[in-house]
């Protein structure tokens, strides 16, 4: 029940009054709407919980979740579901959650702006790394003159024999 008290506690701050008091004023149910939608996103109370808290019955959260909190001004919902790290129980349809939205997709296509702009440098190290530096091109020309001494000197020594059977 903390995380209970915790919202009750925001919701009476936001608003400046006292979510138990016995009146059907606009503020009042307004915040109380602000209260159970909070509650339902954050926690797995039950209505008549959630109502009890605030001395309604489970009915009047019902109520209050299907009509009132349309009503709700879209800022201090926004506000609220942002103190309690929930935008994405923003409705679908609000600004807000549009805005929200639209920044995450914005943040994912930098990054992967970024990853494509690396393609061409990669590209360049890649073309780098298979051209052989001039040292390299030597050890390899070494190398191969080499093979070639030891298969000449093979063959001479064959021919040798060769010679010598023959001979």
């Amino acid at each position: 029940m903390e995380i209970l008290q915790e919202i009750y506690e925001y919701v009476n701050k936001v608003y400046d009054l006292k979510l138990e008091t016995k009146t059907r004023k606009r503020e009042y149910a307004e915040a109380r709407a602000l209260f159970y939608f909070l509650a339902r996103k954050l926690t797995k109370t039950n209505y008549q919980k959630i109502g009890g808290f605030v001395n309604r019955d489970h009915t009047t959260v019902i109520h209050a979740l299907k009509n009132t909190i349309h009503y709700v001004e879209e800022q201090v919902l926004v506000d609220a579901v942002k103190h309690f790290n929930c935008i994405e129980d923003l409705p679908k349809d609000s600004y807000a959650y549009l805005e929200h939205t639209v920044n995450i997709l914005k943040s994912k296509l930098a990054k992967k702006e970024m990853v494509l702009g690396l393609f061409p440098k990669l590209e360049t190290v890649y073309d780098s790394l298979m051209v052989l530096t001039s040292e390299q091109t030597e050890m390899v020309q070494q190398m191969k003159n080499l093979q070639f001494d030891v298969i000449q000197k093979k063959l001479n020594t064959v021919e040798e024999i060769i010679e010598q059977v023959n001979g």
